[in-house]
């Protein structure tokens, strides 16, 4: 492969150009109204945008895109970026764990995407292709693939195959479970509507709300918020599937308007998490997050898969996670205990949503009450958090994190990605009071809890000290050893 720097497609100066046009073209025309209703500002900012700042704007996308360039070698990457500082970073490519792969609407119809290279460590951050053609796509993921190592032929034949797809009904379900949030849409409503009123501001559709009953607004506002996560749904995770390929990589895609690809390498996997809303609890359903040395999952806070039927996820970490669950049952087969999660739920908002009734009753600033009530919100749910939260670690040395208060997570991670473990004990004591763990998986975490044995922190003390080494220096030293155990 030829060793030139290369630029991203011209292409991409045809995209940033349109999109740049369409929201100058709503600029000029707010413009043209104001001036025409006599405003001086605006007359003065329209031949300023027109003929100062429109063509810098220009200037700026060609000049940007002619500085980025990249190099593409068998072992390294090179990348320059900046107009007036340049700057040049250079990556091996086994320190590369995930790449993103993007395409938007206007990126398909012109055939480029958008890639992006996460690396290991914390500090490492990512690198950004803007624009690339499937050809050059498909290069820097094989150069990625090239320095994965060769995997045994048993574990390419246990990491084979597609792992889920998302049906139209999936997505209507997931459609309901992201559309708990419509509760908020009165309260919402009501309030902007009051905040508008106090203001002065008063328009036809003061008229039209005071003429519709406020149970018909209600029922509207909630459909509208459904609707509206509906169509969110849909657009973000149409054709969702989940596929792992022969060299050890998790492929993801997803997307309606921007198609999504993610590509995971299997070595970069620290551990995995269950989470169960309240909602997902009563409808059997649950969702498994992947997490990986860098936290950045855009399906959002390293959540890789979608809400799925418990059947489904039980069957996913059985069958290609069994590495982190070989002595825990994930998801036991029993009816989950919804009646104390209820329970749980009025607790802790029972105490946030007396003290807005109390403000409110004493005629209290509507800012005011909403700051109270997220305030005692957030303290109880720290404190629950903290009662519930219990640690375990198994014979493997896979640790298990699990805390049920009103949503019920579960996280399993190996025992050398924690970073550092504390605990707090009564006099002649063995078992902690309180204990804490560091650790990097999906990012750095810390969980704090109050249920773990004496021997699960003894045991998790003496792997924690065999590992020695600094720890984004370990967790890139665990990639380029092709998943070796440090």
């Amino acid at each position: 492969m030829t060793t030139t720097w290369k630029r991203a497609s011209w292409r991409l100066l045809i995209v940033e150009a349109v999109q740049f046009f369409a929201s100058f073209a709503f600029l000029i025309v707010a413009l043209l109204f104001w001036a025409g209703h006599g405003s001086a500002i605006a007359s003065v900012l329209l031949p300023l945008a027109a003929f100062v700042y429109a063509p810098l704007r220009v200037a700026w996308i060609v000049v940007r895109w002619s500085v980025e360039t990249y190099q593409l070698d068998p072992d390294m990457l090179a990348v320059r970026t900046g107009v007036f500082r340049r700057q040049e970073r250079h990556l091996g490519w086994a320190s590369v764990a995930a790449v993103d792969e993007q395409a938007g609407l206007f990126f398909r119809v012109l055939g480029i995407r958008r890639l992006q290279l996460t690396q290991s460590d914390s500090a490492g951050g990512a690198v950004v292709f803007r624009a690339l053609d499937p050809a050059a796509a498909a290069d820097v993921r094989q150069l990625v693939r090239n320095h994965d190592g060769a995997a045994g032929a048993s574990d390419v034949a246990a990491y084979t195959g597609e792992v889920y797809r998302a049906s139209w009904r999936e997505l209507a379900l997931m459609s309901v479970v992201n559309g708990r949030f419509a509760l908020l849409a009165p309260p919402v409503l009501f309030a902007s509507w009051g905040l508008l009123e106090d203001l002065g501001v008063s328009t036809w559709a003061f008229e039209l709300f005071e003429s519709v009953p406020q149970p018909v607004l209600i029922v509207v506002s909630i459909l509208g918020f459904v609707l509206i996560g509906t169509l969110a749904t849909v657009s973000r995770y149409q054709g969702f599937s989940a596929r792992l390929t022969s060299d050890r990589t998790l492929v993801l895609s997803y997307g309606l308007v921007e198609k999504r690809e993610r590509h995971i390498d299997l070595k970069s996997i620290e551990g995995i998490a269950v989470r169960r809303s309240l909602v997902e609890q009563m409808l059997g359903r649950s969702r498994l997050a992947v997490l990986t040395f860098k936290g950045s999952d855009d399906v959002g806070a390293s959540v890789v898969l979608p809400s799925l039927p418990d059947t489904i996820v039980r069957q996913i970490t059985r069958s290609h996670f069994h590495e982190f669950v070989r002595e825990s049952a994930v998801l036991v087969d029993r009816p989950a205990p919804i009646l104390r999660q209820v329970f749980r739920a009025i607790l802790v908002y029972a105490v946030p949503v007396a003290l807005a009734v109390l403000l409110l009753d004493r005629e209290m600033s509507i800012v005011i009450v909403a700051v109270v009530a997220f305030a005692a919100l957030g303290i109880m749910t720290s404190i629950g958090r903290l009662l519930v939260l219990g640690m375990s670690i198994d014979s493997h040395d896979i640790v298990k994190i699990k805390r049920h208060l009103v949503t019920q997570t579960e996280t399993y991670v190996k025992a050398r990605s924690c970073h550092s473990v504390g605990s707090i004990h009564l006099r002649g004591a063995d078992r902690p009071l309180f204990f804490s763990i560091h650790l990097y998986a999906g990012g750095a975490r810390s969980f704090v809890g109050t249920h773990c044995s004496a021997d699960s922190l003894r045991r998790l003390r003496d792997v924690v000290a065999s590992v020695d080494e600094p720890a984004a220096r370990r967790q890139r030293s665990l990639v380029k050893a092709n998943g070796a155990t440090p």
